[in-house]
């Protein structure tokens, strides 16, 4: 799914979801991962990001272990997790991306064009904080 097309709204209540967002990285094709859980009942929504860093794994495995505890049925509100904001530098083990060699941390709030790595801040701030 394009992060232009994403809307929690969309998705109906009390369950979980996991999909990609992805686009267009400076030519290269990104796929960030999200797992959106509707709670049951209407309320505020929880946004978690991790894995801005490639080689910090410990918020990653944090998301993925408390994603697994979360019931959207019991729940009011929403929890929208972002395991791996940063792919290519996750999947490389490196602080910064193999891509363009930023660091993502340095690069926000950036802008849909430039080198692989800029588009991600921008799509974060488009589609998942708003």
């Amino acid at each position: 799914m394009h992060p232009r097309e994403f809307d929690p709204r969309q998705f109906p209540r009390g369950a979980r979801y996991h999909f990609d967002l992805e686009f267009d990285g400076g030519g290269t094709s990104l796929q960030v991962p999200v797992l959106l859980f509707r709670g049951a009942r209407e309320g505020k929504t929880l946004v978690v990001t991790a894995g801005v860093h490639g080689d910090e794994y410990e918020g990653v495995r944090t998301l993925l272990e408390v994603s697994r505890e979360l019931d959207p049925a019991a729940m009011s509100g929403d929890a929208l997790l972002v395991p791996v904001v940063n792919p290519p530098a996750f999947w490389n083990g490196t602080r910064t991306s193999p891509l363009d060699g930023q660091n993502l941390a340095r690069t926000f709030p950036c802008r849909p064009g430039g080198t692989a790595s800029d588009p991600l801040p921008y799509w974060l701030d488009q589609a998942i904080f708003p």
